[in-house]
């Protein structure tokens, strides 16, 4: 992915906190998943996904995660799958009951046990990487000629955390030319009621028609937002992700591993795991620098990019797909985690005020306006963030 697009995702992200749509017929489901290792850490943007209708969930920073299921009088039997990169999926099935809520309690996924690569009979001089890519771009132009119609339901959303507090001590330069660059992609007012506000947490649900591969959006509505938001930001919010097309975000010509991968990036194929019954080729590649990296997991025979993760140093994209059907692999998630700031620990506040005050280069007001906002902040950790998510249901 070339750096432009994937800075353009970031400001996006900006933008939008998934909470899924409740109605009276449904069953609220939750739990929390961890990452098995010595510590058990919590398992943060976890796809939580239901094939019976294609629709699912993320977990969030502390692993936690809800979603709403329909639930019938004689119940409803679902399977929930539970997949990260690098991980092996796991399984649950569930039976939806009246509306009674289902906590699942703690879900925990194993690290992947991957293989040795396999052996492709490959032309001279071609490696592996560059056959798998070019099996994907070849099935991607005919998974467009034969498929080019569908209709999904998407919801779009964006969290801010304590990003205003960030704001403090930035210098006044720079946050106008944060606010300059959201006004120039259509969303300076969420950038700056995110920035003059606590929190900005938000959902937007919109139903997509694609026809002869043009889409058309329509039905666009805020489904939730944290506080009761400014017109101006509502009409941002609803239009903000109308031009964001996943399978294009899978297949493009702009992706590293799009039609000119191989003349700037090369990927090495490390190994292969599978999936429902099926080997998965994992791709990498690095930077030379080891700022930009990328993994692309293509499933063999079908080849369809089923995960995709990427960054910058600590920004990072996920993508998820499913086969919809004929071999297509449509995205079902998509992440987008901008850290733009470490935490701040509250009881390292006196190492970071010494730090502070040891900077020779800082202006006198900006190191007065830091060591004050640390003081004052002393009694808790300080994380802010910025996470933008989107999940579709195919029709």
């Amino acid at each position: 992915m070339k750096t432009r697009i994937l800075f353009t995702h970031l400001l996006i992200a900006a933008a939008l906190c998934l909470c899924p749509i409740a109605n009276a017929q449904t069953c609220r489901i939750s739990g929390r998943v961890f990452f098995k290792d010595s510590l058990n850490r919590p398992a943060q943007n976890v796809t939580v996904y239901v094939p019976q209708n294609g629709s699912g969930t993320i977990s969030d920073e502390n692993g936690y995660f809800q979603l709403n299921l329909k639930s019938g009088a004689k119940g409803n039997s679902y399977t929930i799958e539970f997949s990260h990169i690098g991980y092996e999926s796991t399984l649950k099935e569930i039976n939806c009951k009246g509306s009674q809520p289902l906590d699942l309690g703690d879900i925990v996924l194993e690290e992947q046990l991957i293989m040795l690569p396999t052996a492709y009979v490959l032309p001279k001089r071609k490696s592996a990487a560059d056959y798998i890519l070019a099996q994907v771009r070849k099935k991607a132009i005919e998974n467009k000629r034969d498929h080019p119609d569908y209709d999904a339901t998407i919801s779009y959303t964006g969290q801010t955390h304590q990003i205003p507090l960030v704001s403090q001590v930035l210098p006044g330069i720079a946050e106008g030319v944060i606010k300059m660059a959201g006004g120039m992609l259509g969303i300076g007012n969420c950038v700056k009621y995110a920035m003059d506000t606590d929190d900005l947490c938000g959902e937007v649900a919109c139903e997509r028609s694609v026809r002869g591969g043009k889409t058309r959006d329509y039905n666009a509505r805020i489904v939730r937002s944290s506080t009761p938001l400014p017109p101006k930001v509502q009409k941002e919010l609803t239009g903000v992700f109308r031009h964001l097309n996943l399978f294009s975000f899978l297949y493009s010509d702009d992706c590293l591993w799009g039609i000119n991968y191989n003349y700037r990036y090369r990927f090495n194929h490390i190994g292969t795991y599978m999936w429902n019954g099926k080997c998965v080729d994992i791709l990498q590649w690095r930077g030379k620098r080891g700022f930009l990296w990328a993994s692309v997991h293509v499933v063999q025979d079908d080849w369809g990019i089923l995960k995709v993760e990427a960054g910058y140093q600590d920004k990072k994209v996920l993508c998820e797909a499913r086969d919809c059907g004929n071999g297509v692999y449509m995205p079902v998630s998509l992440v987008v985690t901008p850290n733009f700031f470490p935490v701040i620990e509250g009881s390292k506040s006196a190492q970071h005020i010494e730090f502070i005050q040891a900077q020779k280069k800082l202006p006198p007001g900006v190191k007065k306006k830091i060591i004050s906002f640390l003081k004052d902040n002393s009694d808790k950790d300080i994380h802010p963030y910025i996470i933008g998510r989107v999940m579709v249901q195919y029709h």
